[in-house]
C-alpha cells in the first residue's frame, strides 16, 4: 500500500443550487467567454488563475426527476499544485452578486479522485459509496482491494494484520504452518541475512554483557503463540535479506523465532536499572526533603537552567569515581534508589520524566561523548543528580 502523502482536493461551497446541472458545470470550467463580441476571462480563469482543475465533480441530488446541484463542487488539481494558494484565492470570492464562495482542502481517493472526506454522511452524486478505506487513508474502500499475502483471501479492516504492502488475515497471522508455506513460496532464497548486528548496537559492550547476565546468561525461548509475522508488523521485512527480521530461506518458523530471540539477547535495546527502588515507599516527607535539598543547592550555586548553570561544579567525585555534569537537556535519570522511587511515583502520564528530569543538574561517569546519537559510544557508567552527589 502507498506510503505517499494523502491526495487532496478543494471542496467549494456557496455555488448556485440549480436544476441546470450541465450549464453550471460548463460555466465553472470555462476559461474564456464572449460578451458583446469581446473575449473575457471565464469563471474557471477567475477562480483559479493559471491553474486548471484536472477533474470537477459537481454534487447534486435528484428532485422530482430533475438533477439539481447542491451548491458544492470538488475540484482536483495536479499534485504539485499549491492548494493553499488556491484556497486563499477562492475563499470569500463573489461568483456573482448572490453567491459568495467558501472552500476547504479535503482528502480524496488517490485512484478514483472522489471525495472520502465524509465517511458517515455521504454526499450525493460523485463521492465513493464506501468512503475512506480503514486499511489505507490514501484510498477508498471501493478502490483498495487488499488480500492476505499468504492465503490471498480478500480481507477487511477488522481482520487485517500487519502494515505495508504485505498484510495478513487473522487466520494466517496465527498459523505457523501457513506462514512456513508462505515463506517457502517466496523466491528470496538467501539462507542468511546480510544484516550486521555490530553496525546497529544499542549499548556499549559492557552494558550488553550486564544485560545478558540479568537475563540469566542465555537467550529465552520464544513465547508460546508467537509467530514469524508477529516479529515485525511489516511483513515485507521477513523477506528482505538486509533486515534484522529476515527469515532465511529453508528455516523453520520455530527456528526463526529462536534466532530472533538470540538476536535480541545479543543486542539489548536499553539498560535495566537496579530494582532497589521498588522496596522504597515514597512519602510526602520524602518528596519535601528531596526537592527541598535540590532547590537549596540550585539557589546556592545560582543554577537557573542547564544553559545557565551558575557556579554548579562541572566535575564531582563519588565512590572514588569522577563524574562530570551533563551540559545540556538530557534523557538521563538519577540512579539512586530514592530518586528512582520518586521518579516512578511522580511520573503520571510521562510529564514528570519528560519535562522535569531533563532539566535537572545530573552527573555521569560515562567517558564517551554523551551528546552523540551513537549511544554505544557513550560508554558504561552511572548517573546521579546534584543532590545525591554532595
Amino acid at each position: 500500500m502507498s506510503c505517499d502523502k494523502l491526495r487532496m482536493g478543494l471542496l467549494v461551497g456557496g455555488l448556485p443550487q440549480t436544476g441546470k446541472y450541465d450549464k453550471l458545470l460548463s460555466v465553472l470550467g470555462r476559461r474564456e467567454e464572449v460578451r458583446l463580441g469581446k473575449m473575457y476571462p471565464g469563471a474557471g480563469k477567475k477562480l483559479w488563475g493559471d491553474a486548471e482543475p484536472i477533474k470537477t465533480s459537481l454534487f447534486s441530488v435528484e428532485v422530482d426527476g430533475v438533477k439539481k446541484t447542491t451548491g458544492e463542487a470538488l475540484f482536483i488539481f495536479e499534485e504539485e499544485c499549491n492548494l493553499g494558494v488556491l484556497l486563499r484565492r477562492v475563499n470569500g470570492r463573489h461568483l456573482d452578486k448572490s453567491h459568495i464562495l467558501n472552500a476547504e482542502v479535503i482528502r480524496v481517493c488517490r485512484t478514483c479522485l472522489r471525495d472520502t472526506y465524509e465517511p458517515l454522511t455521504l454526499r450525493a452524486g460523485e463521492p465513493c459509496s464506501s468512503c475512506v478505506s480503514v486499511l489505507d487513508p490514501n484510498y477508498c474502500d471501493e478502490c483498495l482491494q487488499v488480500k492476505c499475502c499468504s492465503c490471498l483471501k480478500k480481507i477487511d479492516g477488522e481482520e487485517k494484520r500487519g502494515f505495508g504492502e504485505l498484510v495478513s488475515c487473522k487466520g494466517c497471522w496465527e498459523s505457523m504452518e501457513l506462514q512456513e508455506k508462505w515463506r517457502q513460496s517466496i523466491p528470496v532464497y538467501d539462507i542468511q541475512s546480510s544484516y550486521d548486528i555490530n553496525c546497529h548496537l544499542f549499548l556499549c559492550p559492557e552494558a550488553i554483557e550486564r544485560e545478558k547476565e540479568i537475563m540469566g546468561g542465555s537467550a529465552p525461548l520464544p513465547e508460546e503463540g508467537l509467530r514469524p509475522f508477529m516479529i515485525s508488523v511489516v511483513v515485507s521485512d521477513l523477506i528482505d535479506p538486509s533486515s534484522q527480521y529476515y527469515w532465511p530461506y529453508g528455516m523453520s518458523g520455530y527456528d526463526y523465532l529462536v534466532s530472533q530471540e538470540e538476536l535480541k539477547f545479543n543486542n539489548p535495546v536499553s539498560e535495566t536499572p537496579d530494582c532497589d527502588w521498588m522496596d522504597i515507599e515514597v512519602t510526602d516527607e520524602m518528596l519535601h526533603d528531596s526537592w527541598g535539598k535540590m532547590e537549596a543547592l540550585k539557589s546556592k550555586y545560582g543554577f537557573t537552567s542547564l544553559n545557565e548553570p551558575g557556579s554548579v561544579p562541572t566535575t564531582l567525585t563519588k565512590d572514588y569515581k569522577e563524574y562530570r555534569l551533563i551540559p545540556s537537556i538530557h534523557g538521563f535519570t538519577c540512579d539512586s534508589a530514592s530518586c528512582q522511587a520518586i521518579n516512578h511515583h511522580c511520573d503520571d502520564g510521562g510529564a514528570y520524566n519528560a519535562l522535569i528530569l531533563p532539566n535537572l543538574p545530573i552527573y555521569t561517569s560515562r567517558s564517551g561523548d554523551i551528546s552523540s546519537d551513537d549511544v554505544p559510544n557513550w560508554g558504561y557508567g552511572r548517573e546521579y543528580c546534584l543532590a545525591c552527589m554532595v
